[in-house]
């Protein structure tokens, strides 16, 4: 019995493996970076466009006291 459960989990940890490659794989395609001012220093980089957004939104609010748009913040994105 504990050779098939042993059998199940290697197989499902070996699915999560390949899953997570094939995605990251996917995701090598678009990532975006968003970069303060230089003064300020701070930027970040993320495959996901809805995050980067956000975080950038917080960022603009929380330290420089600015609300930004999402419109805004596409416009400084750069693929890389």
């Amino acid at each position: 019995m504990q050779s098939q459960s042993m059998n199940k989990s290697s197989m499902s940890k070996g699915m999560m493996n390949k899953d997570f490659m094939s995605k990251g794989m996917m995701m090598e395609e678009k990532l975006m970076k968003v970069s303060c001012a230089p003064e300020c220093g701070f930027s970040m980089t993320s495959h996901d466009e809805n995050e980067l957004i956000g975080m950038i939104k917080a960022h603009a609010k929380n330290m420089h006291n600015k609300k930004v748009t999402s419109d805004e913040v596409r416009s400084m994105m750069e693929m890389i």
